[in-house]
């Protein structure tokens, strides 16, 4: 809307200057470039920081607006217009289209005699008085856009003493912001960015709505807008409850300490470095739309940062678990092996018991038929020798037979 008022009165041939009046940290100058970008309008930029530079830049635009009939625009705020000189050349450039004190005779007769073609073929009845073609095609050619904020010394001295800011610019005031506008901005950023897109509608809904109460709070407490906030110590609070089995709705009230702390804290901070009306604190904090979108990439930086190392987190735990899982079925498998060992084991030991309990015997009757006959130690090992070799040819002869 602003800037369709500002295309509107630059769009203007005769008076088309325009006073923007807003809060610091609005960005009115940002505001006004872009609308001059949309209206086709390049702006001639000159350098306040010296009287000298300050002039030289002031006479090229109205040399080439006035001369060449280029159209140019002049984008001043509060802080370049801090010398009374300025001011002066602004206002009688606002009333009359000429600053007596930027040219010399010379440089004014070289300025007109190079207007001469030009009026002879635009204007021919100006061929007596070039110099009122010349001023009106600076007040023509020349536009001027000039920022500053409410608070601005400017806006209480200029109707006596430069009446020309108010009678030759149109204002147009930037209101305060409005709760929509920050709900619009915020869902804008969270949606644009996939911020918390796991989550549900509900969810970034809830996201949206704190992000403009936060900054509405600061909004408040930096007295830029009426609405935000509630500065009381305390807030009321309703809650609903179910209470039994036939779900008999109740509604209980409760007075709890104002959230978020946050906002408590900077309103004590506040009143501490303004504690003395007189003696205003330094460095200042302005916010404004820029300080919104700060906040709101701050914001982001944070909930990145910490949804990556609870991802972290989790994927630590999802391979601890993982790893918890696989030594559980490596654990059953390794009690299903110890099972079918010790089953093993069992059975070798009834058989090396079984063995042991048949060479038993046959070394009791051994040593019965070694008494009984007088054997001798050699006579007893070929003996035995010889029986092996017979039990194991009964073996073969059993295996060749199955």
């Amino acid at each position: 809307m602003h800037i369709i008022r500002l295309h509107r009165i630059i769009s203007f041939h005769h008076g088309g200057n325009v006073m923007l009046i807003g809060t610091i940290g609005s960005h009115l100058a940002t505001l006004s470039k872009l609308a001059l970008h949309v209206a086709d309008m390049p702006i001639h930029y000159i350098d306040s920081s010296k009287t000298n530079t300050f002039f030289d830049g002031l006479r090229s635009a109205i040399r080439q607006t006035g001369t060449e009939g280029k159209m140019l625009t002049l984008v001043f705020t509060g802080r370049d217009l801090r010398d009374e000189r300025y001011l002066d050349a602004i206002n009688s450039l606002l009333v009359s289209g000429e600053y007596p004190h930027l040219f010399s005779n010379d440089e004014l007769e070289g300025l007109l005699q190079a207007l001469t073609p030009a009026m002879k073929r635009q204007a021919p009845n100006y061929v007596l008085d070039p110099m009122k073609f010349f001023v009106s095609r600076v007040k023509s050619n020349l536009h001027i856009v000039l920022c500053l904020p409410p608070t601005d010394k400017l806006l209480q001295i200029a109707p006596s003493q430069y009446p020309g800011l108010f009678t030759g610019m149109q204002m147009n005031w930037m209101c305060d912001w409005t709760q929509h506008a920050l709900l619009t901005n915020a869902q804008y950023y969270v949606y644009k960015n996939h911020i918390a897109k796991e989550c549900g509608d509900d969810m970034r809904d809830n996201l949206v709505g704190c992000l403009s109460d936060i900054h509405s709070f600061v909004l408040k407490d930096c007295k830029q807008i009426p609405w935000a906030g509630n500065t009381d110590d305390n807030i009321t609070v309703s809650s609903v409850k179910v209470v039994g089995k036939k779900e008999i709705i109740k509604v209980q009230t409760t007075e709890v300490p104002n959230l978020p702390y946050t906002k408590s804290i900077m309103h004590e901070h506040i009143q501490l470095r303004h504690k003395n009306s007189q003696n205003h604190g330094r460095n200042d904090v302005f916010v404004g739309p820029k300080t919104f979108r700060r906040f709101m990439d701050c914001f982001r930086y944070i909930f990145d940062t910490k949804s990556a190392e609870n991802s972290s987190s989790i994927a630590q735990l999802k391979k601890a678990l993982r790893c918890l899982e696989k030594t559980r079925q490596d654990a059953k498998t390794k009690h299903t092996d110890i099972k079918k060992l010790q089953s093993d084991y069992e059975t070798a030991t009834a058989k090396t018991a079984e063995l042991l309990r048949q060479l038993t015997l046959k070394a009791t009757e051994l040593e019965k038929v070694k008494a009984q006959f007088g054997f001798s130690s050699g006579t007893l090992t070929a003996f035995l020798q010889l029986n092996e070799i017979e039990s194991e040819e009964d073996e073969v002869d059993e295996l060749l037979a199955a």
